[in-house]
């Protein structure tokens, strides 16, 4: 079994060291604080490059400063719950990919991209990025692609850790990629099977997202004959079905992400098309979700001015974030909602360009990057990793698209809590 031979690679424990409430910042119920990811550790502070959250937990990569050895980059967990920090996994000088870190939803398990030997052998990389896989619990490390002279990005872990899925340019199902684009793939640990679950010619598929069964995937593609323009991709892995929802998604830029709920029914992404009829007449770039159960667009935002970009959703499906340069804010912001129509709440202070968002499992939390400094604390590095905390929730069981009463009671404790919020704003 591939898991029983990867298992063999261990290479550290996690260790945990506790933190005091330094760097917390307090918060009345129903507001959200925003706080730059700098805790003191280890002598130093940890200054990360990059951050991604799951449910209470938010990972790291990062090195203590003041920067005195390259041995001290790693990956480092953050419970935001408790101000815990957990030293990880060690980075070595080539550190992880661009965007590639990735918590699952349940806070079990860590996949990210990396052109460090990690584990030593022929199959470690030389130049180019290889998934590796973490379990948060104990520390177990393991290297997911074994081709050390192909590209591997963009990796997602499903919540049972059985399937890890990435985007390559290699031929890892013999004769599948013969043109070498880059494709989606998943690898089954278990079992160690392969499957290619896209087969383009002449593109890049980019920010694949997968949803927590790990059945359902949605992408975007950009095809070197439609001169890179970007179309929204829907892959039903157990239904045998791929389906294009629209050739016409915004030019991904420095942002190339859709998203995806963790149920799979929910995609979140820009355009400038008029999608649903006549709410978007003048073109400009809006948020759209697409449900893939009934497969229909939703106008999220309706605007006239600037654009959105950065578009998350929560596992629950409950929650979704976008940041935007429109009318809605006085400058650049990222904000958070209901799904599907808000209303929004601007959590970010305006006129900064963010990246490598994600959102916790069940949307009280944001985990954001910027090169700008978005808190009076300035941060150690080229850029900074910043905190939204809405407050620690419990999350719901992420449904399926089966689970059609779950989703409906959601929905129906969402709506009674504005709607006692709102008596209590009128009674004042």
């Amino acid at each position: 079994m591939l898991r029983e031979r990867m298992k063999r690679g261990i290479v550290c424990a996690v260790a945990v060291g506790c933190l005091g409430a330094q760097g917390a910042t307090a918060q009345a119920a129903g507001e959200c604080s925003l706080s730059l990811l700098e805790r003191p550790h280890d002598g130093g502070t940890i200054a990360p490059f990059e951050g991604a959250v799951g449910d209470r937990r938010v990972a790291l990569d990062a090195f203590i400063s003041p920067f005195s050895s390259i041995d001290t980059r790693g990956i480092y967990l953050f419970d935001r719950g408790s101000e815990t920090l957990m030293d990880g996994q060690p980075l070595g000088d080539r550190g992880i990919g661009p965007g590639s870190l990735y918590l699952s939803a349940n806070d079990a398990f860590l996949v990210f991209a990396s052109r460090q030997p990690l584990i030593p052998g022929p199959n470690a990389p030389v130049k180019n990025h290889a998934v590796f896989w973490i379990e948060v619990a104990t520390g177990d490390l393991a290297q997911v692609t074994m081709s050390p002279d192909v590209e591997t990005l963009d990796p997602r872990v499903s919540l049972d850790d059985d399937l890890v899925a990435y985007t390559s340019f290699g031929d890892p199902v013999p004769g599948g990629n013969p043109d070498h684009s880059t494709e989606l793939f998943l690898t089954q640990l278990s079992t160690g099977v392969i499957s290619q679950l896209s087969d383009f010619s002449g593109g890049f598929v980019k920010g694949p997202q997968m949803s927590g069964d790990g059945s359902r995937f949605a992408f975007a593609f950009q095809s070197v004959d439609l001169g890179m323009l970007p179309e929204l991709w829907f892959v039903d892995r157990s239904a045998g079905m791929s389906t294009l929802v629209t050739s016409e998604l915004s030019k991904l830029g420095f942002h190339g992400k859709v998203a995806l709920d963790g149920s799979g029914r929910w995609i979140g992404f820009v355009s400038g098309a008029d999608l649903v009829p006549g709410e978007n007449p003048d073109g400009n770039d809006e948020v759209f979700l697409y449900d893939t159960q009934a497969e229909t667009f939703t106008q999220v935002t309706h605007t006239t001015t600037g654009g959105s970009s950065n578009v998350i959703l929560s596992a629950d499906g409950r929650r979704i974030g976008f940041e935007t340069t429109s009318e809605l804010v006085a400058g650049d912001s990222f904000l958070v909602g209901d799904v599907p129509s808000g209303p929004f709440m601007p959590v970010t202070p305006p006129g900064f360009e963010l990246f490598d968002v994600s959102m916790s499992a069940d949307g009280s939390a944001v985990v954001l990057s910027s090169l700008f400094e978005l808190t009076d604390q300035p941060h150690l590095g080229f850029g900074g990793v910043y905190l939204v905390d809405c407050g620690v929730e419990t999350v719901l069981d992420i449904p399926t698209l089966d689970s059609r009463a779950l989703m409906l009671l959601a929905l129906l404790l969402a709506a009674a809590g504005w709607l006692v919020s709102r008596r209590r704003r009128l009674t004042r």
